[in-house]
Protein backbone atom coordinates (compact mmCIF):
# COMPACT_ATOMS: atom_id res chain seq x y z
CA UNK A 1 0.00 0.00 0.00
CA UNK A 2 2.86 2.40 0.93
CA UNK A 3 4.36 1.76 -2.12
CA UNK A 4 1.40 2.12 -4.10
CA UNK A 5 0.74 5.66 -2.66
CA UNK A 6 4.42 6.66 -3.10
CA UNK A 7 3.99 6.22 -6.67
CA UNK A 8 0.88 8.11 -7.40
CA UNK A 9 1.15 11.44 -5.47
CA UNK A 10 0.89 13.47 -8.47
CA UNK A 11 -2.95 12.43 -8.12
CA UNK A 12 -3.23 11.53 -4.28
CA UNK A 13 -1.65 14.67 -3.07
CA UNK A 14 -3.55 17.09 -5.25
CA UNK A 15 -6.48 15.29 -4.48
CA UNK A 16 -5.80 15.64 -0.31
CA UNK A 17 -5.69 19.40 -0.45
CA UNK A 18 -8.76 19.46 -2.61
CA UNK A 19 -10.76 17.08 -0.35
CA UNK A 20 -10.18 18.79 2.90
CA UNK A 21 -11.32 22.07 1.73
CA UNK A 22 -13.89 20.76 0.51
CA UNK A 23 -14.63 18.99 3.70
CA UNK A 24 -14.26 21.69 5.60
CA UNK A 25 -16.35 23.74 4.01
CA UNK A 26 -19.04 21.12 3.82
CA UNK A 27 -18.74 20.89 7.46
CA UNK A 28 -18.74 24.52 8.22
CA UNK A 29 -21.68 25.21 5.49
CA UNK A 30 -25.07 24.83 5.30
CA UNK A 31 -25.79 22.58 2.09
CA UNK A 32 -28.38 24.54 0.78
CA UNK A 33 -26.81 28.05 0.81
CA UNK A 34 -23.27 26.25 -0.16
CA UNK A 35 -24.95 25.07 -3.14
CA UNK A 36 -26.90 28.31 -4.05
CA UNK A 37 -23.40 30.23 -3.49
CA UNK A 38 -21.95 27.25 -6.33
CA UNK A 39 -25.58 27.51 -8.33
CA UNK A 40 -23.95 31.47 -9.19
CA UNK A 41 -20.57 29.96 -11.01
CA UNK A 42 -22.10 29.87 -14.29
CA UNK A 43 -21.61 30.79 -17.76
CA UNK A 44 -23.83 29.63 -21.21
CA UNK A 45 -20.39 27.68 -22.75
CA UNK A 46 -20.44 25.37 -19.67
CA UNK A 47 -23.68 24.97 -19.56
CA UNK A 48 -23.13 22.87 -22.79
CA UNK A 49 -19.89 21.31 -21.59
CA UNK A 50 -20.51 19.90 -18.19
CA UNK A 51 -23.64 17.61 -19.25
CA UNK A 52 -21.32 15.77 -21.44
CA UNK A 53 -18.42 15.93 -18.89
CA UNK A 54 -20.74 14.41 -16.16
CA UNK A 55 -21.51 11.30 -18.92
CA UNK A 56 -17.43 10.27 -17.71
CA UNK A 57 -18.98 8.88 -14.95
CA UNK A 58 -21.55 6.72 -16.70
CA UNK A 59 -21.15 3.03 -18.42
CA UNK A 60 -18.79 3.71 -21.28
CA UNK A 61 -15.68 4.76 -19.32
CA UNK A 62 -15.92 1.64 -17.08
CA UNK A 63 -16.48 -0.69 -20.00
CA UNK A 64 -13.09 0.88 -21.79
CA UNK A 65 -11.95 0.55 -18.25
CA UNK A 66 -12.36 -3.26 -18.41
CA UNK A 67 -11.33 -3.90 -21.37
CA UNK A 68 -8.09 -2.28 -20.75
CA UNK A 69 -7.75 -4.04 -17.97
CA UNK A 70 -8.19 -7.41 -19.89
CA UNK A 71 -5.65 -6.18 -22.38
CA UNK A 72 -2.93 -5.35 -19.72
CA UNK A 73 -3.15 -8.91 -17.19
CA UNK A 74 -6.14 -10.28 -15.47
CA UNK A 75 -4.89 -8.56 -11.84
CA UNK A 76 -5.43 -5.19 -13.37
CA UNK A 77 -9.09 -6.43 -14.80
CA UNK A 78 -9.60 -8.04 -11.05
CA UNK A 79 -8.43 -4.96 -9.54
CA UNK A 80 -10.37 -2.30 -11.42
CA UNK A 81 -12.93 -4.42 -11.19
CA UNK A 82 -13.43 -5.07 -7.96
CA UNK A 83 -12.49 -1.26 -6.61
CA UNK A 84 -15.80 -0.58 -8.81
CA UNK A 85 -18.11 -3.45 -7.59
CA UNK A 86 -17.03 -3.11 -3.81
CA UNK A 87 -17.51 0.93 -3.76
CA UNK A 88 -20.23 0.76 -6.09
CA UNK A 89 -22.22 -1.21 -3.58
CA UNK A 90 -20.84 1.39 -0.42
CA UNK A 91 -22.57 3.67 -2.73
CA UNK A 92 -25.84 1.61 -3.32
CA UNK A 93 -26.26 1.03 0.50
CA UNK A 94 -25.74 4.46 1.01
CA UNK A 95 -28.44 5.74 -1.60
CA UNK A 96 -30.95 3.39 -1.11
CA UNK A 97 -30.65 2.21 2.65
CA UNK A 98 -28.79 4.65 4.78
CA UNK A 99 -29.42 8.15 3.39
CA UNK A 100 -32.37 7.18 1.28
CA UNK A 101 -34.83 10.19 2.63
CA UNK A 102 -31.78 12.54 1.22
CA UNK A 103 -32.85 15.17 -1.57
CA UNK A 104 -31.13 16.04 -4.33
CA UNK A 105 -31.62 20.13 -5.20
CA UNK A 106 -34.47 20.20 -7.40
CA UNK A 107 -36.43 18.44 -5.12
CA UNK A 108 -34.73 20.65 -2.05
CA UNK A 109 -35.02 23.59 -3.69
CA UNK A 110 -38.23 23.24 -5.63
CA UNK A 111 -39.65 25.59 -8.35
CA UNK A 112 -37.06 28.14 -7.01
CA UNK A 113 -36.62 30.57 -9.80
CA UNK A 114 -32.90 32.26 -8.08
CA UNK A 115 -31.31 28.97 -9.41
CA UNK A 116 -29.35 28.18 -12.29
CA UNK A 117 -30.97 25.20 -14.05
CA UNK A 118 -28.80 24.08 -16.80
CA UNK A 119 -31.63 23.51 -19.67
CA UNK A 120 -31.93 20.10 -21.09
CA UNK A 121 -30.60 17.87 -17.75
CA UNK A 122 -33.52 15.78 -16.39
CA UNK A 123 -33.16 16.34 -12.60
CA UNK A 124 -33.81 13.32 -10.41
CA UNK A 125 -35.02 14.09 -6.95
CA UNK A 126 -33.98 11.73 -4.40
CA UNK A 127 -31.14 9.21 -3.27
CA UNK A 128 -28.52 12.28 -3.27
CA UNK A 129 -25.84 10.79 -0.73
CA UNK A 130 -22.97 9.77 -1.97
CA UNK A 131 -23.03 10.92 -5.51
CA UNK A 132 -22.88 7.43 -7.85
CA UNK A 133 -21.41 9.62 -10.83
CA UNK A 134 -18.41 10.74 -8.74
CA UNK A 135 -17.92 7.58 -7.63
CA UNK A 136 -17.82 5.79 -10.92
CA UNK A 137 -15.70 8.77 -12.04
CA UNK A 138 -12.81 9.01 -9.76
CA UNK A 139 -12.97 5.15 -10.03
CA UNK A 140 -11.91 5.16 -13.73
CA UNK A 141 -9.32 7.93 -13.75
CA UNK A 142 -8.08 7.07 -10.22
CA UNK A 143 -7.45 3.52 -11.96
CA UNK A 144 -5.57 5.22 -14.58
CA UNK A 145 -3.64 7.08 -12.67
CA UNK A 146 -2.51 3.96 -10.86
CA UNK A 147 -1.43 2.52 -14.30
CA UNK A 148 0.05 5.42 -16.44
CA UNK A 149 3.45 5.98 -15.84
CA UNK A 150 4.09 9.85 -15.76
CA UNK A 151 3.66 12.64 -12.61
CA UNK A 152 1.69 14.83 -15.35
CA UNK A 153 -1.00 11.71 -16.55
CA UNK A 154 -1.54 11.14 -13.05
CA UNK A 155 -2.05 14.76 -11.97
CA UNK A 156 -4.28 15.02 -16.00
CA UNK A 157 -6.28 12.20 -14.35
CA UNK A 158 -7.12 13.86 -11.12
CA UNK A 159 -8.50 17.22 -12.78
CA UNK A 160 -10.56 15.38 -14.85
CA UNK A 161 -12.01 13.18 -12.29
CA UNK A 162 -12.30 16.25 -10.42
CA UNK A 163 -14.20 17.93 -13.23
CA UNK A 164 -16.40 14.63 -13.39
CA UNK A 165 -17.60 15.12 -9.46
CA UNK A 166 -17.96 19.65 -9.79
CA UNK A 167 -20.01 19.03 -13.06
CA UNK A 168 -22.80 17.10 -10.66
CA UNK A 169 -22.87 20.14 -8.83
CA UNK A 170 -23.09 22.57 -11.74
CA UNK A 171 -26.03 20.50 -13.31
CA UNK A 172 -27.80 20.48 -9.62
CA UNK A 173 -28.34 16.59 -9.98
CA UNK A 174 -25.73 16.67 -6.01
CA UNK A 175 -25.03 18.89 -3.44
CA UNK A 176 -20.68 19.16 -2.54
CA UNK A 177 -21.00 16.89 0.36
CA UNK A 178 -22.66 13.93 -1.78
CA UNK A 179 -19.13 14.55 -4.47
CA UNK A 180 -17.05 14.45 -1.88
CA UNK A 181 -17.87 11.29 -0.28
CA UNK A 182 -18.20 9.70 -3.79
CA UNK A 183 -14.60 10.84 -4.53
CA UNK A 184 -13.75 9.14 -1.03
CA UNK A 185 -15.02 6.01 -1.65
CA UNK A 186 -13.55 5.72 -5.04
CA UNK A 187 -9.87 6.36 -3.63
CA UNK A 188 -10.09 4.85 -0.95
CA UNK A 189 -12.10 0.99 -2.47
CA UNK A 190 -9.15 1.81 -5.30
CA UNK A 191 -5.95 2.05 -3.20
CA UNK A 192 -7.23 -1.50 -0.98
CA UNK A 193 -8.01 -3.40 -3.97
CA UNK A 194 -4.83 -2.57 -5.67
CA UNK A 195 -2.94 -3.40 -3.04
CA UNK A 196 -4.78 -6.68 -2.15
CA UNK A 197 -4.29 -7.93 -6.16
CA UNK A 198 -0.73 -6.53 -6.09
CA UNK A 199 0.29 -8.97 -3.43
CA UNK A 200 -1.32 -12.29 -4.99
CA UNK A 201 1.33 -13.87 -6.49
CA UNK A 202 -0.41 -16.42 -9.08
CA UNK A 203 0.97 -16.24 -12.42
CA UNK A 204 -2.24 -16.17 -14.03
CA UNK A 205 -2.70 -13.09 -12.98
CA UNK A 206 -0.50 -11.59 -15.27
CA UNK A 207 -1.86 -13.52 -18.50
CA UNK A 208 -3.53 -11.26 -21.08
CA UNK A 209 -6.86 -12.08 -22.48
CA UNK A 210 -6.00 -10.21 -25.36
CA UNK A 211 -2.19 -11.06 -25.66
CA UNK A 212 -1.87 -11.43 -29.64
CA UNK A 213 -2.06 -8.13 -29.39
CA UNK A 214 1.53 -6.35 -28.01
CA UNK A 215 1.92 -4.36 -25.47
CA UNK A 216 3.55 -0.67 -25.88
CA UNK A 217 7.06 -0.13 -25.81
CA UNK A 218 9.15 -2.08 -23.01
CA UNK A 219 6.18 -2.65 -20.98
CA UNK A 220 5.88 -5.75 -19.79
CA UNK A 221 3.39 -7.80 -17.25
CA UNK A 222 5.82 -7.64 -14.98
CA UNK A 223 5.08 -4.07 -14.40
CA UNK A 224 2.09 -4.70 -12.70
CA UNK A 225 3.06 -6.48 -9.96
CA UNK A 226 4.67 -5.29 -6.74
Amino acid sequence: MKKLVVKNLAFLVPYTIVFSVCFVTVCLEEKGPLHRTMNAWNHPTLDLIFPWITKLGEALPLIVLAILGLYLSWRVFLASATSYLFGGLIVLFGKLVLFDHYPRPSKYFGDDAALHWVEGVVLRSNNSFPSGHTHAGFTVFFCLALLLPGKWSKFLCFLIACLVGYSRIYISQHFLMDVVAGSAIAILTCLLWFAFWQRKDYPWLDKRLLSFIPLPGNYTDTDLKK
